[in-house]
């Protein structure tokens, strides 16, 4: 959905991640075609991993990286699960992560202990999740290590922004993270 993809980098740019001064590595988790790593290509990040399971899609991120003519050490692809791939970080530390898990699914509370246990997720590491407003509101701290930072809803979706040891400066919003913020009015956007 185009407008919670735009939502995604306001919230990155309002916090002045990207665009960045410095190299940003991004993580494109349940990749599918990879819009979110090819938008946060466009927007300046300096390297993108881009995981799926399904061969068809990592096919798909291939001819599309050959096609735009992105160099051979700005994206990597790695067609695994989620799981396996965050639990053996084969990439170090990232600065940003996007996942967008087919909702019907994912069982959110495992994937989301999972990346907070993370060697992929240090300091300063931002995670943005998209997930159904049917779940009712994500919880403002998981496991102690990903604070809430934002949480809004946009039609059916909730996009959920978590950061491990945020930047002083950051305006964390944990206060979103409650089923009554979300459902507000505020927080729609038309379809």
């Amino acid at each position: 959905m185009a407008q919670v993809r735009e939502a995604a980098f306001s919230m990155l740019r309002e916090l002045q991640i990207l665009p960045s001064r410095r190299p940003l590595r991004f993580l494109d988790l349940f990749c599918g075609a990879g819009t979110m790593g090819f938008e946060a290509l466009s927007r300046g990040a300096s390297e993108i991993v881009f995981v799926d399971r399904s061969p068809e899609c990592c096919a798909c991120v291939r001819r599309n990286l050959e096609r735009l003519g992105v160099k051979a050490d700005a994206a990597v692809v790695r067609e695994t699960t989620v799981e396996a791939y965050l639990a053996a970080a084969p990439d170090g530390v990232l600065q940003v992560m996007a996942l967008t898990p087919p909702y019907e699914e994912i069982n959110y509370d495992e994937l989301l202990k999972t990346v907070a246990q993370s060697a992929a997720v240090g300091e300063r590491t931002v995670v943005m999740l998209e997930y159904p407003t049917e779940l009712g509101s994500l919880p403002p701290v998981i496991e102690n290590r990903l604070v809430g930072m934002r949480n809004r809803r946009y039609g059916r979706t909730v996009l959920g922004m978590y950061a491990c040891q945020p930047d002083a400066d950051w305006d964390i919003r944990t206060e979103e993270f409650s089923d009554m913020f979300i459902r507000q009015r505020r927080n729609y956007m038309p379809n």
